[in-house]
């Protein structure tokens, strides 16, 4: 599969929690060659199944989460568009970034600031709460009123775009670069003799807490499920101890009370036998990420997170590392080819 042009499709779809019928299509479209069935259910999870032939098989969902942070608008101002965030938006990185008001068709819009020559020393070290700051869309109040309903969701506005030979930045790449990883792990998987069905699911609202993804998988009962989500690279400006991880050294294994220790064992097991890097991480608590809702369906289900190293989470300029997107499908790929007996009697 082309990853960038796959990212490109994915990450520059506009589609906060909530409004994933922007994307869901596409992302179905991205599966689909790889595949036995892939569909949308009507919380826009896109669902495709790999099956492995075999009578009442047991299940393997393999989980990423489709929908992004984004913004909403709660009225009008003389003209400009009061806003309120959908999911964990940073104010901080807010004034004069370029957004698509998504009206039909779609306005661009800039979230406006005071010029620093009117502000006190003060006011200019000072973040801006979000309910001073307004979109600027180029309306009068009348034309405001009729053109965007109090309701409308707003996308930031990002391109695409690489740096170096293996580093792509954009909008969405939380969590859409993880779903690319879970095509790759799909791809990979082509004509080969699997343990158990495999399904490959794009959830819905998941910056919401799981919204899509307890569904989807109280529909699926699977007995593993493997929650696909981006954790924190490495910066300068962050302390090692702080639980981070490196770019473009694998995918990252959760341990901790939201992982179940076989899988964890088996994923290691796998890494190490085929020579996939891979990295290790502590979760004391349940998580953030899809497992954490997955988790605790019917009568429980067998979980872990395996995560994606990014630099600069929730803000409209994420980025991550190709080679860690294409180790991360190759892992996923050999722990769903060879689980082990200890993962398959879960």
């Amino acid at each position: 599969m082309d990853i960038i042009e796959s990212l490109r499709l994915l990450c520059e779809s506009t589609a906060p929690s909530g409004f994933e019928h922007r994307v869901a299509d596409l992302a179905a479209q991205v599966l689909e060659p790889y595949v036995d069935e892939v569909y949308v259910n009507h919380m826009n999870n896109v669902i495709g199944v790999i099956r492995c032939g075999k009578k009442d098989a047991k299940k393997l969902m393999l989980v990423a989460h489709i929908d992004e942070i984004g913004l909403m608008v709660t009225g009008h101002d003389e003209g400009q568009l009061r806003f309120t965030n959908v999911g964990g938006v940073d104010r901080r990185m807010l004034p004069s970034r370029e957004v698509t008001v998504l009206t039909e068709p779609p306005l661009f819009g800039v979230i406006g600031t005071v010029a620093p020559h009117v502000l006190t020393e003060a006011q200019r070290n000072e973040s801006i709460p979000m309910e001073d700051l307004r979109i600027d869309v180029g309306l009068t109040q009348e034309q405001a009123v009729e053109a965007v309903p109090v309701g409308t969701p707003v996308s930031f506005r990002t391109e695409l775009f690489t740096m170096g030979e293996d580093t792509v930045v954009s909008k969405s790449m939380d969590d859409r670069s993880c779903f690319v990883s879970l095509c790759i792990t799909a791809e990979l998987l082509k004509d080969r003799k699997l343990p158990w069905d495999v399904y490959i699911v794009g959830s819905a609202c998941e910056e919401l807490g799981y919204r899509g993804a307890i569904p989807a998988a109280y529909g699926i009962d699977p007995d593993v499920a493997i929650a696909v989500d981006v954790c924190h690279a490495w910066t300068p400006d962050v302390k090692p101890q702080n639980n981070v991880s490196e770019l473009a050294e694998g995918p990252v294994i959760t341990m901790g009370p939201g992982a179940c220790p076989a899988v964890t064992r088996s994923l290691k097991r796998v890494g190490k036998e085929h020579r996939i890097p891979f990295q290790m991480a502590v979760q004391p608590r349940a998580g953030g990420t899809d497992a954490a809702g997955i988790q605790i369906i019917r009568d429980g289900v067998a979980v872990e997170t395996v995560s994606l190293p990014l630099r600069y989470m929730h803000t409209p300029l994420e980025l991550g590392s190709i080679t860690d997107m294409k180790l991360l499908g190759a892992l996923l790929a050999e722990f769903a080819v060879d689980p082990g007996e200890e993962v398959l009697s879960c």
